[in-house]
């Protein structure tokens, strides 16, 4: 089992792997999608499973399964149901597929959720470093960050800009502002003296190990006052200064690419012109010598 991050505000999901041994009950299953039908056989057919969990709203998902996964048929009997219609969903998309080359409707939605408590005892780690994660977040859930997240070694990365993080200098020096900033601009505020970051040649980052939380600031999305105030002023502006080089370059190449095509359709056209002149003159004069004649 581990965790997967699905998109770039979306807390982390809970993927199983093969090597598991329990699913969460299918009777609580959220959705089915088939990924790959083979048109002769319904067992090879693979589909995705979605679990939706009550409590922290994020998803247990197992992706590249068959219907004789040793996990479902263990359920089968207990859920007859729930294995009538996945059995019955395979059998229509095999048909589909096998008679016209295509199956558009490879979904199966129950719509169900499932209880943190409902879950195999295996996954209640997971469910619980997933809430510890929401509870710290929380402020933040609904703002968009440019970066995706991801899950490394266990800790949630989280990728932030500078206008995410509150620099004292900005405010006039450490005072009272710095609150009305965290509550109403949901910032994040680490003071240099308490928590001073770990500072690297791409990025800086505050480890809170409580909540297994990295909270990373790249150097390209950092500001000077930022760079001033936790100590990596010259590694920040040999960046910067690299950055906007490479920006520089990008646009000059661009505007010499946009000369050259220019000139070249400016020749293009200027060509065309001169042979659909010559072309019409050339049968102007002919018409002009047969009239002659």
């Amino acid at each position: 089992m581990r965790f997967q991050c699905q998109n770039i505000v979306q807390l982390p999901d809970i993927c199983i792997d093969h090597q598991d041994k329990e699913f969460p009950p299918i009777d609580k299953l959220y959705y089915l999608r088939l990924t790959n039908i083979d048109p002769k056989r319904i067992d090879r057919c693979s589909f995705f499973l979605a679990w939706k969990i009550t409590e922290s709203n994020n998803m247990v998902f197992c992706d590249d399964i068959h219907i004789n996964d040793p996990r479902l048929k263990a359920q089968y009997l207990s859920f007859p149901d729930i294995f009538q219609r996945i059995l019955k969903c395979l059998e229509e998309c095999v048909i589909t597929q096998s008679q016209i080359g295509k199956c558009d409707h490879k979904d199966l939605y129950i719509g169900n959720e499932v209880s943190k408590y409902e879950l195999p005892a295996d996954f209640l780690s997971f469910v619980s470093q997933v809430e510890t994660w929401k509870q710290a977040l929380a402020a933040y859930e609904n703002k968009y960050w440019r970066y995706g997240p991801s899950v490394q070694d266990g800790y949630y990365i989280r990728p932030v800009q500078a206008s995410d993080i509150v620099c004292p200098t900005d405010y006039g020096g450490d005072r009272i502002s710095i609150r009305d900033a965290m509550l109403y601009e949901r910032k994040l505020y680490f003071k240099v003296e308490e928590r001073p970051p770990a500072i690297e040649d791409n990025c800086i980052f505050w480890t809170l190990e409580d909540k297994k939380i990295k909270v990373v600031l790249f150097h390209i999305d950092s500001s000077e006052a930022i760079a001033e105030y936790y100590g990596y002023l010259d590694r920040y502006l040999a960046v910067k200064e690299k950055k906007e080089a490479e920006e520089k370059r990008i646009k000059e190449d661009r505007k010499k690419w946009e000369q050259e095509r220019r000139e070249k359709q400016e020749a293009e056209i200027a060509a065309q012109a001169k042979a659909l002149e010559a072309e019409i003159l050339g049968e102007a004069n002919d018409s002009k010598t047969e009239k002659d004649k």
